[in-house]
C-alpha cells in the first residue's frame, strides 16, 4: 500500500461525509441532529483532514519512507471508513425513527444520540494517537488538501503527421493516443489485402504473423484488423483468443467455438465439452465457411496446433514477440521495427513539447535524446515518457533518466513510472479497473457510476460540471497516460466514448498494483480462496462447479464493493460460492454489482436486506424476472441500474417501492418493465440528476413534472396523445436543469389532427432537446421558421410517410449529427439535399423508402457526412456522385438493394481512397 492511494481514497470518504453533513443541515426539524453531535463530527472531519494534509506534506519530502509505513496507513485508512460508518448508520437510524413516529420516537433517538457520542469519543483517541505519533508539526497554510474532484486540464498536442495518419481505438481530438505513433494506416491495409485475397490455397495467404518487441503495438494494430468493416463483412465467423503461457487450452478452445459457432448453441452444451470435443467442434465450426481467427500474444505454436484445426478457407493472424515462433507458420510476417534515434528523439520532442526555439531548454534538449535513447525505439515508452515529463523541471527529467537506465525491461519501468507520476486523484480510478480481466471491455458509463458511487468523483464545488463530465475529463486523462485505451462513440453521441479496457502488460500492472494497495482482488477460479485485508473484490462466476467453491473472507465488515459477473463465456452457476450466498455479513458495503448474472438459475443471495448503506446497486444485463423488495431499504442508495437483459420483462410488484429511497441521484429503469398495483410512483426521488426509460405506460407524466433536478433524461410515450406531449414541453420550459432531453414517440397519429401537428412544431423550440425518435404517421414536417437553431443532433423518422421532401427543412439543423428516414418516412419520387445544408451531420441511413427514385446532393452539402447506409430502397437508381467530393465519407453500407444498383456503387464509388464499400443481401 502507498501513501498516496491511502490519502486519496480518506480525502474521498472526507468530502462523502461532509456533503452528508451538508445536506442534514437543511434537514426537517424531526431529523436535526444533536448541536453537540454535529460540532464533534464536524471537528473531528477537520481533524482527519489535518492528519492527511499532514501526511501529504511529509510525502513529498521522502515518499518512500512513507509508503514503507503500512501499519500507519492502514490505521488512517481504517479510521476514516469507520468515521463513514458510525456517522451513516446514525443518519439512517433517526431517519427512520423520524418516519416512524410513534411514542417510542424521541426515546430511541436519544438513545442512537448516546451510542454515536460515545462512538465519537472512541474516534477522538485514535485521532490523538494518529497525530501525536508524528512529531513535525506542519502548520496547515503550507500545504493544500489535495480535492477529490480537482480536474487537470488536458493539453492539446500536435500529432506526429511524419509518421502517419491513423484511425484508432483510442484516438481522441484533444490528444495523440499511443496506437497513433505506434500503428500506420499503411500497415492495416497491407495485412487486410492479404487477408482478405481470394488466394485460400498459399499458406502466405493463410497465415500472418505480426511480430517485434513488446510495446511496438502489435496487439493494437492486430485490433484496427480484426474490427475493421472489410474484413468483417469478408468472413462468415470471427474469433479472438489471448494466448498466454498460462493460458488453459480449454478456456482457449471454448471462447472459440462460442464466436465461431454458425447457430446459437448452449453454453452449457459447449462448458461440458472435454478439450478434444471443442477441437472436433471448432473443425465442424469451419467447414463450408470462411473464418478469422487472431491469437494475440503467441509464445509457442503447439498450442495453435491443438486448438486450431484449421481447413480450407479459413485465416489465422497471431501477434507474438519471437520472430521463431512466426517463422514456424510459413506464411507472410510482418515485423514491426523499432523507431532509429532520429525518430525516437522527434517523438519525444513532440511528446514532451520542448522546442529548440524557447530559451533555456538547450540542456533540456541533451538530456531528452539521452531519455528518447535509453527507450530502445520502443513508440509507447517513448510516448509515455514524454508525456510524464511534460512541463516538469530538471531534477525530475534526471531521476527519469536514471530510472530507465535500470536493469529490466523498459517498457514495464516506464508504464510504472506512469502510474507514480499519476496525480493523486487519478490513482484510485485507475486502480478501479484491476477487478477486469485480460482484454476486458468495460462501458464507461459504469466505470463513471462505480467512480461516482467510491466518492472518488465528489459532488462538492462542481456548479455548473455535472459529475458524468467531471469522471470523462477523468479518464481522458488516463488514456493520455498511455494506461487506459478507449473505443469512441459513433459521431452522435454526447459522450466521447463508449468502452475502455486494459491491455497486456498495463492490465498485469494495474492488477499488481490493486493487490498491493489491497485495492482490489479478483476472484477467477475453480479452487478455495482466501480473502483479507482487501476493500474490494469482483467474483467471475465461470465456475464449472460453483457449489464445490468456498471463498473464505476474513473480515467482510471492511467490504467496500463486491462486484460478481457472469461472462459471456461461462456457463450460470447454478449455486453461489460458499463465502457469498449470505451477505449479511457485508452490512457496510457501498457498492454491489451483479452484471449479466441468471437469477432464474440461481436465487438472490441472502441478507440483501441487511445491506443499508450501500450507494450503487445494478442488476445491468441480469436475468432477472422481480425486482427485489429489499430495495426499498436503501435510504442512502444514489445508484439503481435496473436495465436487465432485453430477452427479460421485469415485473415491479410494489408501485411505491422506490418512496423512500429518496437520494437516487442516477435511476436506469429497465426498457421494458411491468408493474402490477398501477404505475411506478417516482414523484418523492427530488434528487435525481439522470433518468433512463420512464415510459409513459408504466410511469405518471405528472411525476416527470416534480423532478426538477433532471440534468438528462429519456423518455418514451408508447401513444403519441397531445396531453403526454404537452406534459414533456411543460416539465422542459420548467426544469432549469436540464442539458439532455432524448424522446421517443410511438403511434404518433396525424390524420385529420391539426392539434398534433401544432404541439409537434413546438418540440424544436425546447433547448435541452437532443434526441428525437417519431414513429408514425405525419405527412406533413412542420417546424418553426428559427429551426436552425435548434440543438438536436440525432433524428429518426419511422413510417411518417411525408409527402413532400423533408431534406430541405431537415438540413437547416445546424447540430443534426445523425439522421435515419425509414419504412415509408417518405413517400415522394424525388429527395434533394440542399447547398451547404447538414453541415454537421455524420451519419445517414436511408431505410426502406419504397418509392425513392432520385436522390440529389448539391454542392456544399453533407460536407462531413462519415456513414452512409442504404437499405431496400428499390427504386433508387444512384447514390448521389457528389458525395466523394467532400472526402470524409469513409463507410457505404448497400443492403438488399438491386444487382444494378450494387453494380453501378463497385464502379463508382470502390475507387474512392479510404472509403470502406460493403454489401450485404
Amino acid at each position: 500500500m502507498t501513501m498516496q492511494v491511502t490519502i486519496a481514497m480518506v480525502s474521498a470518504v472526507m468530502a462523502r461525509t461532509e456533503q452528508l453533513m451538508l445536506e442534514e443541515e437543511g434537514a426537517a426539524p424531526m431529523t436535526k441532529w444533536d448541536s453537540q453531535m454535529r460540532e464533534m463530527v464536524q471537528n473531528l472531519l477537520s481533524d482527519i483532514r489535518s492528519i492527511v494534509q499532514r501526511y501529504l506534506f511529509l510525502l513529498v519530502r521522502n515518499e518512500d519512507e512513507m509508503n514503507q509505513d503500512e501499519a500507519k496507513q492502514k490505521k488512517i485508512l481504517g479510521l476514516a471508513y469507520d468515521f463513514e460508518n458510525s456517522v451513516e448508520s446514525y443518519f439512517v437510524k433517526n431517519a427512520t425513527c423520524a418516519s416512524s413516529g410513534g411514542r417510542f420516537t424521541s426515546l430511541f433517538k436519544r438513545s442512537h444520540a448516546k451510542r454515536l457520542l460515545d462512538t465519537l469519543q472512541g474516534f477522538r483517541l485514535r485521532v490523538d494517537a494518529i497525530r501525536d505519533s508524528d512529531l513535525l508539526p506542519i502548520p496547515v497554510s503550507e500545504v493544500s488538501m489535495p480535492r477529490p474532484d480537482y480536474v487537470l486540464p488536458v493539453s492539446r498536442t500536435m500529432s506526429w503527421s511524419d509518421r502517419a495518419s491513423t484511425s484508432s481505438v483510442s484516438a481522441v481530438d484533444d490528444f495523440v493516443a499511443p496506437s497513433e505513433v505506434i500503428v500506420v494506416q499503411r500497415d492495416v491495409q497491407k495485412l487486410l489485402s492479404i487477408l482478405i485475397s481470394n488466394d485460400t490455397g498459399t499458406a502466405s495467404s493463410s497465415f500472418v504473423s505480426i511480430c517485434g518487441k513488446r510495446g511496438l503495438g502489435k496487439t493494437t494494430l492486430a485490433k484496427l484488423v480484426y474490427n475493421n468493416t472489410a474484413l468483417v463483412e469478408h468472413f462468415d465467423g470471427r474469433a479472438w483468443a489471448s494466448v498466454r503461457s498460462d493460458a488453459p487450452i480449454r478456456d482457449i478452445l471454448e471462447s472459440i467455438l462460442i464466436s465461431l459457432s454458425p447457430t446459437p448453441v448452449k453454453k452449457e452444451v459447449i462448458f461440458r465439452m472435454d478439450p478434444v470435443q471443442s477441437r472436433d467442434e471448432v473443425y465442424k465450426a469451419q467447414k463450408g465457411r470462411r473464418c478469422f481467427i487472431v491469437f494475440d500474444d503467441v509464445s509457442s505454436i503447439d498450442t495453435i496446433k491443438f486448438v486450431f484445426p484449421m481447413i480450407s478457407g479459413t485465416k489465422m493472424l497471431i501477434t507474438t514477440r519471437s520472430s521463431e515462433v512466426a517463422g514456424q507458420l510459413n506464411g507472410y510476417i510482418h515485423h514491426m521495427k523499432e523507431l532509429t534515434l532520429e525518430e525516437s528523439n522527434m517523438l519525444f520532442k513532440c511528446q514532451s513539447e520542448i522546442s529548440e526555439h524557447q530559451e533555456g531548454t538547450a540542456r533540456q534538449m541533451e538530456i531528452g535524446a539521452q531519455i528518447a535513447g535509453a527507450c530502445g525505439g520502443i513508440p509507447l515508452a517513448i510516448a509515455v515518457v514524454g508525456r510524464i515529463l511534460r512541463g516538469k523541471n530538471f531534477d525530475e527529467w534526471n531521476r527519469v533518466l536514471e530510472r530507465l537506465q535500470d536493469p529490466g525491461d523498459v517498457v514495464m519501468n516506464v508504464l510504472c513510472l506512469s502510474y507514480k507520476y499519476l496525480p493523486l486523484h487519478l490513482k484510485p480510478c485507475f486502480l478501479y479497473l484491476a477487478h477486469l480481466l485480460l482484454d476486458q471491455v468495460m462501458p464507461v458509463e459504469k466505470l463513471y457510476l462505480l467512480w461516482m458511487a467510491e466518492g472518488l468523483i465528489s459532488k462538492e464545488t462542481l456548479h455548473v460540471n455535472i459529475r458524468m463530465n467531471v469522471a470523462e475529463e477523468y479518464l481522458k486523462k488516463l488514456i493520455f497516460t498511455s494506461l487506459v485505451i478507449a473505443e469512441t462513440e459513433n459521431e452522435s453521441a454526447v459522450r466521447r466514448f463508449k468502452s475502455c479496457q486494459l491491455q497486456g502488460l498495463v492490465h498485469d500492472i494495474c492488477v499488481s498494483f490493486g493487490v498491493k494497495e489491497n485495492f482490489f482482488q479478483v476472484i477467477n477460479t475453480s479452487y478455495q480462496a482466501e480473502i483479507s485485508s482487501v476493500y474490494r473484490v469482483a467474483i467471475y462466476l465461470n465456475i464449472k462447479d460453483g457449489d464445490k467453491v468456498y471463498l473464505k473472507i476474513n473480515e467482510p465488515k471492511n467490504m467496500r464493493a463486491l462486484l460478481f459477473f457472469e461472462t459471456d463465456e461461462s456457463p450460470p452457476a447454478k449455486k453461489w460460492p460458499t463465502g457469498v450466498d449470505d451477505l449479511a455479513a457485508f452490512q457496510w458495503m457501498r457498492v454491489l454489482n451483479f452484471d449479466k448474472v441468471d437469477f432464474v438459475v440461481k436465487k438472490l443471495p441472502d441478507g440483501l436486506g441487511k445491506l443499508r448503506y450501500l450507494r450503487y446497486l445494478s442488476f445491468q444485463g441480469c436475468n432477472l424476472n422481480e425486482l427485489p423488495s429489499f430495495v426499498s431499504k436503501l435510504k442512502l442508495l444514489e445508484i439503481l441500474d435496473l436495465r436487465v437483459a432485453k430477452a427479460c420483462r421485469l415485473i415491479i410488484s410494489d408501485n411505491h417501492i422506490l418512496k423512500k429511497v429518496t437520494r437516487l441521484s442516477h435511476l436506469y429503469l429497465p426498457s421494458v418493465f411491468q408493474t402490477i398495483a398501477g404505475n411506478l410512483k417516482l414523484r418523492a426521488l427530488r434528487r435525481l440528476e439522470l433518468l433512463e426509460n420512464f415510459n409513459s405506460m408504466s410511469c405518471d407524466m405528472d411525476d416527470l413534472l416534480e423532478l426538477t433536478l433532471l440534468q438528462i433524461v429519456t423518455v418514451d410515450i408508447a401513444v403519441g396523445l397531445p396531453k403526454d406531449l404537452n406534459k414533456i414541453i411543460e416539465f422542459v420550459r420548467k426544469n432549469k436543469h436540464l442539458r439532455q432531453v432524448s424522446l421517443v414517440i410511438k403511434d404518433f397519429d396525424c390524420y385529420h389532427s391539426e392539434e398534433r401537428l401544432s404541439i409537434f412544431k413546438t418540440l424544436w423550440d425546447l433547448a435541452p432537446l437532443h434526441a428525437l425518435h417519431v414513429e408514425g404517421h405525419m405527412k406533413t414536417l412542420s417546424m418553426n421558421p428559427n429551426i436552425e437553431y435548434s440543438r438536436v443532433t440525432e433524428i429518426v423518422f419511422d413510417e411518417s410517410e411525408f409527402d413532400s421532401d423533408p431534406m430541405p427543412i431537415l438540413g437547416r439543423l445546424r447540430n443534426l449529427r445523425s439522421l435515419v428516414l425509414q419504412n415509408d418516412a417518405f413517400v415522394g419520387h424525388s429527395m434533394v439535399c440542399c447547398e451547404s445544408g447538414f453541415g454537421e451531420l455524420r451519419r445517414l441511413e436511408l431505410k426502406n423508402l419504397r418509392f425513392l427514385e432520385n436522390w440529389v446532393v448539391e454542392e456544399g452539402a453533407m460536407a462531413k457526412l462519415s456513414v452512409l447506409v442504404i437499405k431496400d430502397c428499390k427504386k433508387l437508381a444512384m447514390a448521389p456522385i457528389e458525395l466523394m467530393d467532400t472526402g470524409t465519407l469513409r463507410e457505404l453500407k448497400i443492403i438488399s438493394m438491386p444487382k444494378i444498383f450494387e453494380e453501378t456503387i463497385r464502379r463508382t464509388f470502390q475507387r474512392m481512397e479510404g472509403l470502406i464499400v460493403t454489401f450485404d443481401n
